[in-house]
């Protein structure tokens, strides 16, 4: 029997079914699921499950979690919900007698039989992770090493130990003392208690795109071949940062397979809602902000479903009256000239142009967009 553990939001019920579906399609042992919730209607429950009752070796639980046990830690990154923090939880909710758990965030992918990970020997450990190689992260909380820090979006609990040692109310403890070093909420909870102390497991249970990005530093740690496997052949898809493989713009080389996923299990869906919401900006001008890599990858999204894009906006005066990728880059002010526009942020810094676009008149969802936020408009009004 393999215990797993999953936390969502109403929101993140499709994309929490792709994961199920996943793990499912792909792993033979009998499997319980265990689903940390605040907001599942009765009507989300039973459609969750009618979806997976033709397998028989899936069992499903829903746990409904009260917040206010969480208040006062704080997730300074953005993109993370209060559902990040539930895998802390599981000791607490989960019955005495299941003493191991695996817990995956809904934005992965499964290629593999979890049960050869769940075979891993915790040994005495307190959980079993893979490594994140975040300097920025190492830094901040201080670890001693490189090699310490791990990405806590797949992890094997030890939830015997974790009980024993009230390791829960240590977490919470360690949170609400070091509240500036929580970018990633959980996870930075996590490496800041554990300081290195935790067992590893192969680069492929938790494939990232980092690994391609930064090969070299993570070939010099793990060695080449384990790298190489991870991104050639990953057992678990993770899909981290703002853009999700739900998202058009996403550029992610396995961005399909979450809707392979989706539609091995026939759940009903809208591929890409943002394009409907897009094609009706067409009388509009259409203006991007931030000329840099991440622009010129979604330029080419725009251009690849026939969107026009009229200019771009950036806040690098040496930048300004000239052509980046063939579309003229114009200043914010000469941006505020022109009538009858719509403005994407395209740049990493979606917060501080946020403010300053707002500081100038314009009004967030209507004259101006972080585009991750356009799939969750669109999903809304049920385009």
């Amino acid at each position: 029997m393999i215990h797993l553990v999953c936390a969502a939001n109403r929101d993140y019920k499709q994309h929490m079914c792709a994961m199920l579906a996943s793990v499912i399609l792909n792993t033979t042992e009998q499997l319980s699921i265990h689903i940390l919730n605040n907001d599942f209607l009765e009507v989300d429950k039973k459609y969750i499950t009618e979806m997976f009752c033709e397998y028989s070796s899936v069992d499903l639980y829903y746990y409904t979690v009260k917040d206010d046990i969480l208040a006062g830690i704080n997730i300074i990154a953005e993109h993370l919900t209060i559902q990040t923090l539930y895998r802390l939880l599981a000791p607490i909710l989960l019955p005495k007698d299941i003493n191991k758990v695996l817990y995956l965030d809904c934005d992965v992918i499964v290629e593999d039989d979890i049960s050869k990970l769940y075979a891993i020997d915790l040994e005495d450990y307190h959980l079993a992770a893979t490594n994140e190689l975040s300097y920025e992260m190492i830094k901040l909380l201080e670890l001693e090493r490189d090699t310490y820090y791990f990405n806590a979006g797949v992890i094997l609990i030890n939830l015997k130990k974790w009980r024993e040692e009230d390791f829960w109310l240590t977490c919470r403890t360690y949170a609400l003392t070091h509240p500036d070093k929580l970018v990633y909420g959980d996870q930075d909870i996590l490496n800041g208690v554990l300081r290195g102390n935790w067992k590893r497991f192969h680069l492929k249970w938790n494939s990232t795109t980092n690994f391609s990005f930064f090969e070299d530093q993570y070939s010099k740690h793990f060695g080449i071949g384990e790298v190489e496997q991870a991104v050639s052949t990953p057992s678990i898809i993770h899909y981290i940062g703002r853009y999700k493989p739900w998202y058009v713009f996403c550029s992610h080389p396995y961005q399909e397979r979450y809707f392979h996923y989706l539609d091995e299990i026939n759940y009903s869906y809208v591929k890409y809602p943002e394009l409907v919401f897009l094609g009706q900006q067409t009388e509009k001008k259409i203006v991007l902000f931030g000329a840099s890599v991440a622009g010129a990858t979604n330029l080419e999204k725009f251009k690849q479903y026939g969107v026009d894009v009229a200019y771009f906006c950036d806040n690098s005066p040496d930048k300004w009256n000239t052509f980046f990728n063939g579309v003229k880059v114009l200043s914010p002010r000469e941006i505020m000239e022109l009538e009858n526009i719509v403005i994407f942020i395209t740049s990493m810094y979606v917060k501080e142009i946020s403010q300053q676009l707002s500081g100038l008149g314009l009004v967030e969802n209507q004259d101006f967009f972080e585009l991750t936020s356009i799939w969750r408009l669109a999903s809304q009004f049920g385009i």
